[in-house]
């Protein structure tokens, strides 16, 4: 009974969740380097964001309660300038706002192929009834029966069945877009600098 209660707080403690003087959860990200934020691989005329930092940002934002909106706090261990934290942050809303458009252009994809599934599929099925009607054709028939089916439920299964995750992940990434970002400096970070700024005023 104790272990349970145990387990139980230490869930309460991990759902917690922070927010700050706006009311958004804050999502806290800390990278020892500014170029732990991009992807190491990428050109340097269009940096990608690092994939590790943008799994963890959205798992985390996956934990937040959905009527709450969202803020990303980056900290880094690291000085950072003015320039390169505007460049970061428009980094970040680069990134989901292409991954937004993306994420629609499957779901209108996907709307399509669902409409087209199931207007084949009542077509065929309307031969096939024409066909038993007319009471010939029995293998062919039952050919186009099957096929008939087969069609309505591909679009049942495309748009009941493969739609929603489309769309949940269309609105996570829309969240994250409409995120407050903010790249902040590690208090130890600043200290450097101002320590580097009195020795060469001195």
């Amino acid at each position: 009974m104790k272990k349970s209660k145990k387990v139980q707080e230490a869930i309460r403690q991990a759902e917690m969740t922070d927010y700050d003087e706006d009311g958004n959860a804050i999502i806290s990200v800390g990278l020892n380097k500014k170029e732990e934020f991009y992807d190491p691989f990428c050109d340097k005329s269009y940096k990608m964001l690092n994939r590790d930092m943008l799994e963890f940002i959205e798992h985390s934002a996956k934990q937040q309660p959905l009527q709450d909106s969202l803020a990303i706090e980056i900290t880094c261990e690291e000085a950072i300038s003015d320039r390169e934290k505007n460049q970061m942050t428009d980094a970040i809303k680069r990134q989901f706002a292409e991954e937004l458009i993306e994420n629609r252009k499957r779901l209108v994809r996907n709307l399509i192929s669902s409409l087209v599934l199931a207007i084949v599929g009542l077509g065929v099925l309307a031969i096939c009834l024409f066909l038993e009607h007319i009471g010939s054709f029995e293998v062919i028939y039952r050919t186009i029966d099957i096929a008939a089916w087969v069609f309505l439920w591909e679009a049942f299964d495309v748009f009941f069945l493969r739609r929603p995750e489309k769309r949940r992940r269309y609105l996570l990434v829309y969240r994250l877009l409409n995120s407050k970002v903010t790249i902040k400096v590690h208090k130890s970070a600043q200290k450097k600098t101002r320590k580097a700024k009195e020795k060469t005023e001195k």
